[in-house]
């Protein structure tokens, strides 16, 4: 009896259709599953393979992994990496995806030579059109962060593609569980409140503050703290790092970062926002200081990942964040 139902699970072995060594192509790994290179037989194709142990699975993991090849099986797009088949072995479940290796974003934003806030807004519009194409089949990320936004090639640093699906969900109903990387979480989604695909964009929004100045509007070492910033959502564009981006860009900002879910802008909105629509318009300048700023913030935020106090989690229920005031978002 097949341990998962899938559309794209293959009658063939794996071993029949690919080459993989597990002692030289190893990527990565997680919780329950590693991730290797391997080779398609028939065309040479290179793709990673996501392998995954079913006896270190517990129920909840198996459900939430069932709903993540769900959304990945349902989903084609071109800046969205893609499941090309599955393989339910008898001790294993093999997910062949498409092989992305150009890396984390922000890791080519602070390798360049030079930044602006054009490559900043070309970046931004890839990804609200991959976000469109989500929330138009009533699929929500609910994880949108730096590190799950990775290029294609070495090459090409527009071509962007969204990965990690481990926390997507359809939102034919509205949905109220508190998941997510804390730095990009909603307030509606800390709060417990229900939502759709709302808290994609005020990730997105996250996202956009710090190609633009380099860091997020909300940061704090403890938790809680952090927490109750972003319920609260007062931020700054302080004068010393913004007073060299457009007002457009500050307007697009604004759009998202917005505590009132119903009044942030959709990634319909967002594309047809003006520092989106008409990208020769933008600002070519270098953005000098964001780089620094940013690579000031990737090296801590891997320093903090590898110490564990970065992770995208499930604990956000119970939280009594009280009477949150009234007033604009945007503090002088």
């Amino acid at each position: 009896m097949s341990f998962f139902t899938t559309k794209k699970a293959s009658k063939d072995s794996f071993d029949m259709k690919y080459d993989m060594d597990t002692k030289k192509d190893f990527l990565g790994e997680g919780q329950y599953a590693t991730v290797y290179k391997a080779y398609q037989k028939e065309t040479g194709k290179e793709v990673a393979v996501k392998v995954i142990n079913k006896k270190k699975l517990s129920p909840s993991d198996k459900k939430a992994l069932e709903l993540e090849i769900q959304v990945l099986e349902d989903i084609d797009h071109p800046h969205i990496v893609k499941l090309i088949e599955s393989f339910d072995q008898k001790k294993e479940l093999l997910l062949v995806l498409e092989l992305v290796k150009g890396g984390e974003l922000f890791d080519r934003i602070v390798a360049r030579s030079s930044y602006s806030e054009r490559d900043a807004a070309t970046a931004i519009s890839v990804i609200c059109r991959a976000l469109k194409y989500l929330h138009s089949k009533k699929i929500v990320h609910r994880d949108l962060k730096p590190e799950n936004l990775l290029l294609v090639n070495e090459t090409d640093d527009t071509n962007i593609k969204i990965a990690d699906f481990g926390f997507a969900a359809y939102t034919e109903k509205e949905l109220d569980d508190g998941c997510g990387t804390l730095v990009y979480v909603a307030p509606e989604v800390l709060r417990g409140h229900g939502y759709k695909t709302q808290p994609d964009m005020w990730s997105l929004g996250i996202i956009s503050y710090i190609l633009l100045c380099g860091y997020p509007p909300f940061f704090d070492n403890e938790q809680d703290k952090l927490a109750r910033k972003i319920v609260k959502g007062k931020y700054k564009f302080r004068h010393e790092d913004w007073d060299g981006i457009s007002d457009e860009a500050k307007s697009f900002v604004r759009g998202l970062i917005k505590r009132d879910p119903d009044q942030r802008m959709t990634a319909d909105d967002a594309l047809e926002h003006p520092w989106i629509k008409n990208l020769a318009a933008v600002p070519d300048t270098n953005l000098d200081t964001t780089q620094k700023a940013m690579r000031e913030f990737v090296a801590k935020e891997k320093m903090r990942k590898a110490l564990g106090a970065v992770k995208a989690i499930n604990i956000f229920k119970g939280l009594d964040f009280g009477e949150i005031p009234d007033g604009d978002e945007l503090e002088d």
